[in-house]
């Protein structure tokens, strides 16, 4: 009863039954029925049918729309199948525009009939093309995860050249597959760092400290004096002082093999994969060059035929 008197108060029905007696509206009635004796109209039956629905709200403002209902214009998977639901006008908006394809790229559209066309839009062969050697995907797979063995020369060369060189292959950061936290560097093997070269005065200057950890046991050594001592330590401090300092620094030094000569032992030999190009060019001395290469020298200034040293 009363969702049908707020209904009727909805479309604007006065609600006789709230109106109190003894005021100016009231107006006694009986239950259900309209009209009677007293008021001159002929006595009508209520209808039991409920009242009407409320009017319609006013239609939303073009502000609203634009700003609650969705830009772009549904694609035709949401658009409904029937005629007329089609050709309704959607709500006002920018449309965007729909996707084609550049003047260039339709240029270079391969034809239908070809083997490129045939194997889908987006896709590329494996294969490799006519007259070259394959590399499998498998191989590239190998060739990355695998520990590969790489041969570095000191001979003239500065420690901190060496160790620079030295440590991306150490840590692994010329693979694709690199992380921090990835094992996955390869080894190298350092041969003649009996004949590694300083610049200007380091092999006096440079000096290299130590402490056993008890009172007095601090103590100070020069590059010359380390290098007499053990001619591979000044190439293994450069390179373990150049790793990162964390819990990966002693298991990565495991990788890297030091010989003060040339001379490799057989097993180490036969794992050999790559050589890294000095850091530093050589130059050669005097006594290195051939009768042949010092004739082909240009010569700055001929003495005259009576030039005499004094």
């Amino acid at each position: 009863m009363f969702r049908n008197a707020l209904r009727s108060y909805k479309a604007g029905t006065p609600l006789k039954f709230l109106q109190v007696k003894g005021t100016k509206d009231f107006q006694p009635e009986s239950e259900g029925v309209s009209g009677g004796a007293g008021t001159g109209e002929p006595r009508r039956q209520r209808s039991s049918a409920r009242p009407g629905p409320a009017p319609a709200a006013p239609a939303p403002s073009r502000r609203y729309l634009r700003r609650w209902l969705p830009r772009a214009r549904p694609g035709p998977c949401a658009r409904p199948s029937s005629a007329a639901a089609r050709s309704a006008p959607w709500p006002a908006g920018p449309r965007r525009a729909p996707l084609r394809r550049s003047r260039a790229a339709a240029r270079h559209r391969p034809p239908q009939g070809s083997a490129s066309a045939s194997r889908g839009r987006g896709r590329r062969s494996l294969r490799a093309p006519r007259g070259m050697a394959s590399y499998s995907r498998a191989a590239q797979q190998w060739a990355t995860f695998g520990r590969a063995w790489y041969l570095l020369d000191a001979k003239m060369q500065p420690p901190g050249k060496l160790a620079a060189a030295t440590v991306i292959r150490l840590e692994g950061r010329h693979k694709p597959i690199y992380h921090a936290l990835n094992d996955c560097g390869d080894h190298v093997v350092i041969i003649n760092t009996r004949h590694i070269a300083f610049s200007g005065n380091k092999w006096e200057q440079k000096v290299y400290s130590s402490h056993t950890g008890y009172p007095g046991g601090f103590k100070q050594v020069t590059a010359t004096q380390l290098h007499l001592k053990d001619p591979t330590a000044i190439v293994k401090l450069a390179v373990y002082r150049m790793l990162p300092k964390n819990l990966q620094r002693r298991t990565l030094m495991q990788r890297l093999h030091l010989f003060p000569e040339d001379v490799i032992p057989e097993d180490i030999e036969k794992n050999l994969l790559q050589e890294i190009p000095q850091p530093r060019a050589v130059p050669k001395r005097l006594d290195e060059y051939t009768p042949e290469e010092i004739a082909a020298f240009p010569k700055v200034w001929t003495p005259p035929k009576d030039f005499r040293r004094k």
